[in-house]
């Protein structure tokens, strides 16, 4: 049976006794009852065996891990430091970036062209119990890994740290970040990525719902006819005009530019 992730860590959390107690509880922990959902596919990822014997679930796991303890340090310092919702967030996800990097870099022997499919299926198993924030963290750690298997870790990391234009594989992670950020998103991401049907019936659901969107500044998710775009680049959304006044300082240079890029694309 396939590894999975999201037990593991919060076993890690409760203080399991060793990685044979680790696996026996992750492999008792996914039941889902989405409708058409099978909980033994693999989502399009490696077999167990090549998984096993990579080790890179356990790296994975430990990855998870202290990505969560990061986000909430970093919440804890903003909080400190009186830092605004925008700036939570910019902090953290420039925290997290470097983390990312700095951990798969002794790693790199275990990333090959499968290894983010791997860890996008926990995503996808995470999502199907509505553990969402979890299902984030695999995508984001997916989309490292993909970069940094089509790339090695030098070249990745000039992409990512690119002041002059967007590299294509810049704006492929963007546009996964950027389509993940509701529930929805997520779901309707998932069914687009999986080769399976596992999602159909969920991403079926989900489309009868309001399309969704989130303010850029607090965080909230609501229904698109309460939480509007920003007129003048249509690239965020916020939930009130107070929200988005607050937000424009950190807002106006990606807005300018995203505004003065569609003009001279036309």
């Amino acid at each position: 049976r396939k590894p999975t992730m999201a037990q593991s860590l919060r076993d890690q959390f409760a203080g399991a006794e060793d990685d044979d107690t680790l696996n026996k509880r992750a492999n008792n922990y996914y039941g889902s009852q989405v409708p058409g959902y099978d909980e033994r596919c693999l989502h399009g990822g490696p077999p167990p065996s090549e998984v096993a014997a990579s080790g890179v679930h356990a790296a994975t796991v430990e990855c998870l891990f202290h990505m969560v303890e990061l986000n909430n340090r970093g919440v804890l310092e903003a909080r400190r430091r009186g830092l605004n919702p925008h700036d939570t967030k910019d902090m953290i996800v420039r925290q997290e970036l470097g983390y990312l990097m700095e951990f798969w870099r002794p790693r790199m022997p275990m990333v090959t062209p499968t290894t983010w499919k791997m860890v996008l299926s926990s995503g996808v198993d995470a999502c199907a119990n509505a553990d969402h924030n979890m299902a984030r963290y695999n995508v984001r750690i997916a989309s490292m890994l993909l970069g940094l298997a089509d790339h090695g870790w030098d070249g990745w990391h000039r992409i990512i740290t690119t002041t002059t234009g967007v590299p294509p594989d810049l704006k492929r992670h963007n546009r996964w970040m950027a389509q993940t950020q509701t529930d929805l998103g997520l779901i309707l991401f998932f069914k687009d990525q999986i080769p399976c049907h596992c999602f159909d019936t969920l991403a079926h659901l989900a489309l009868q719902k309001p399309q969704q969107r989130k303010c850029a500044y607090c965080g909230i998710q609501d229904d698109h006819t309460k939480i509007l775009s920003c007129k003048s680049c249509k690239s965020v959304a916020y939930c009130s005009r107070d929200h988005q006044a607050a937000d424009w300082p950190a807002h106006k240079p990606s807005c300018l530019f995203v505004k003065r890029h569609r003009r001279e694309s036309r």
